[in-house]
C-alpha cells in the first residue's frame, strides 16, 4: 500500500483526468497534472471492462502499487499522476509489469534514469 501522503485524492480525481497530460503506453495510460506540493501523489485505476472479477482488478492494483513504491523515491517531486491500466496488463507477471513501467517512467522523464536500479 503507498503511504497516505502519496495517494491521490478522490475527489481531485477528475480534475487530473480532465486537465492532465495524457502519456500513453501499450499497458497503461498515465493522466499527469503539476501540484503546488512538494509530494507526487498517485491513483491507479483498474476500469471494470479490464476485467469483470474484482479479484484480477486488485492483484492488478497491487502488482503496480509494489512496482511504483520501489520507485516512490526517484520520481520527481510536485505532480499528480493517475495510471489508468489497459486489458493488455491481464496475465502478465510482476517482473513484466515492473520492467515495462520504469521503462515508460524513465523514457517520460518522470523517474531519473541515473538513479534506476538493476533490477
Amino acid at each position: 500500500m503507498l503511504p497516505k501522503k502519496h495517494r491521490l485524492p478522490a475527489y481531485l480525481i477528475p480534475e487530473v483526468l480532465k486537465k492532465g497530460d495524457c502519456l500513453q503506453s501499450l499497458d497503461f495510460n498515465v493522466f499527469v497534472l503539476p501540484n503546488t506540493e512538494k509530494i507526487i501523489r498517485l491513483a491507479i485505476i483498474v476500469p471494470l471492462r479490464t476485467s469483470k472479477s474484482a479479484v484480477k482488478r486488485n492483484r492488478i492494483k497491487r502488482l503496480f502499487k509494489e512496482t511504483i513504491k520501489a520507485n516512490l523515491n526517484k520520481m520527481k517531486e510536485g505532480g499528480d499522476l493517475i495510471f489508468l491500466i489497459k486489458n493488455k496488463v491481464l496475465g502478465k507477471s510482476f517482473w513484466e509489469i515492473k520492467k515495462a513501467t520504469e521503462t515508460f517512467l524513465i523514457k517520460e522523464k518522470i523517474i531519473n534514469n541515473n538513479e534506476k536500479n538493476s533490477s
